[in-house]
């Protein structure tokens, strides 16, 4: 083979091997930018399905502390209200007694009447005593519920947000990889004139 012929084979050789080069390095940058996009969005919707059992599982939380607090606020008004039958029905019976006893040894009048003032006016405090403690314990549980819905809100709120991959990114990625294998084909073509 002449020395022309053979300069002119190994000219084609080299410029389909640079296309093909090109085109190799060109699929290479779209492929690699096409396998972080996926990646990228698998871990955004495994992040995303762990946050929402997460929430779930908070939120049931929430519910299960919310109605053991409405449990005990009926236990603690159900004891209350015994409290105040039982103390209601002694003050009866030691009023009913006394007056009996008074009776029966010929006592009347003020000072009678003062005894079961003192009876009544004792049972009377501890009602509202029992009252007051109730309402205390009421306002308490109000702010323990408060409490819980806070640690639920402050619990689903500062979870790791997923970051979603951008298509438009990626595929300006992907150009940009396209581009720039071309590019330095053209630059090598302009330096060797081919």
């Amino acid at each position: 083979m002449s020395e022309p012929v053979t300069m002119a084979l190994m000219a084609k050789a080299f410029t389909a091997i640079s296309t093909y080069g090109t085109a190799i390095s060109a699929g290479l940058g779209v492929a690699s930018t096409a396998v972080a996009y996926n990646q990228a969005s698998v871990q955004a919707k495994t992040l995303e399905a762990s946050n929402a059992e997460a929430n779930n599982r908070a939120r049931q939380y929430m519910i299960e502390d919310q109605d053991a607090m409405t449990s005990m606020g009926q236990q603690e008004k159900a004891a209350a209200t015994q409290k105040i039958n039982e103390n209601q029905t002694a003050a009866q019976k030691a009023a009913a007694s006394a007056s009996v006893a008074a009776g029966a040894g010929g006592v009347s009048g003020l000072s009678v009447d003062a005894l079961l003032g003192d009876i009544f006016g004792q049972e009377a405090g501890i009602r509202d005593s029992v009252n007051q403690n109730l309402e205390n314990t009421g306002q308490q549980m109000q702010r323990e519920r408060g409490s819980i819905q806070r640690g639920y809100v402050n619990a689903v709120n500062t979870r790791q947000q997923p970051q979603h991959p951008s298509l438009l990114g990626a595929t300006l990625q992907a150009g940009t990889s396209v581009v720039g294998a071309y590019k330095d084909t053209w630059k090598i073509r302009n330096q060797t004139g081919r």
